[in-house]
């Protein structure tokens, strides 16, 4: 991450003034720059795209042990672990298609005197 932000940085102040406030070293960022990118981490982008294929495929109802078997069926090369880790970031965290209005916010309108963590007590009527 340091080394991201001393890249995009390093148009307008020096990289070695960028490694000092960051607390790298020069030689450190320098190696970082030209190391060509790892074989394992196309494999996991390869890896992953396998995984949301089979998962969609399965309506979204695969376990990760089956999804294991279905993948190395395929010759896909995929740890039960890894695969169990894809779908949850398949998953989405909220429902933004709800038809009822959404709430309004009644800690904005406290009154001057009333606290504000008694508010999760009260309930407006």
């Amino acid at each position: 991450m340091r080394f991201r932000l001393i890249g995009a940085a390093k148009k307008h102040l020096p990289v070695a003034r960028l490694c000092k406030v960051l607390a790298v070293s020069p030689s450190g960022y320098l190696a970082w720059k030209i190391v060509q990118p790892r074989l394992c981490s196309a494999r996991i982008s390869c890896c992953r795209a396998d995984v949301r294929s089979a998962f969609t495929l399965s309506h979204e109802t695969h376990s990760s042990p089956r999804m294991t078997h279905e993948l190395r069926e395929q010759g896909v090369a995929a740890g039960r672990r890894r695969v169990a880790r894809q779908p949850r970031r398949f998953r989405r965290n909220t429902y933004s298609g709800h038809t009822f209005p959404v709430a309004p916010n009644l800690r904005i309108s406290t009154e001057a005197g009333q606290r504000s963590d008694s508010m999760s007590a009260t309930i407006p009527r």
